[in-house]
């Protein structure tokens, strides 16, 4: 797994600079170093696992893509269901209210929702950034 290294600055918690990856052999966790930089300002150095490049590699994988995706289909549908549900439960069962509730169900739960969700994936496989 990649490691990548962050400079930030102490009493601002601002990140300077881009980034830096990093070179690991055998084991190594999540550290982080005070230290100070050429003006003498304060720095922590912080090195931790590059998360952003497992998920770029992960999606450009058309298996995992379309796994994810049918995920997002059955995710649609169980919160459809549980949004409707639980007006049921609580006992808001009307004529007049409940086209209202699934519609509100199927256009954020249905739709929405996990398009939001399958957005990341469909843009790391198409435009591979």
């Amino acid at each position: 797994m990649p490691w990548v290294e962050y400079k930030v600055d102490v009493n601002s918690g601002l990140v300077l600079g881009t980034p830096v990856p990093i070179d690991v052999v055998g084991e190594m966790k999540p550290h982080e170093i005070l230290a100070a930089d050429a003006n003498g300002t304060p720095i922590k150095i912080v090195v931790l696992k590059d998360l952003y490049q497992v998920v770029k590699l992960a999606f450009q994988e058309m298996w995992i893509v379309a796994l994810y995706l049918l995920g997002m289909a059955a995710l649609a549908y169980h919160l459809v269901h549980g949004f409707q549900s639980a007006f049921q439960t609580v006992g808001v069962r009307h004529k007049i209210y409940t086209p209202i509730i699934q519609s509100i169900g199927v256009w954020f739960f249905g739709i929405i929702l996990p398009l939001l969700f399958a957005a990341m994936p469909v843009y790391f496989f198409f435009f591979k950034s």
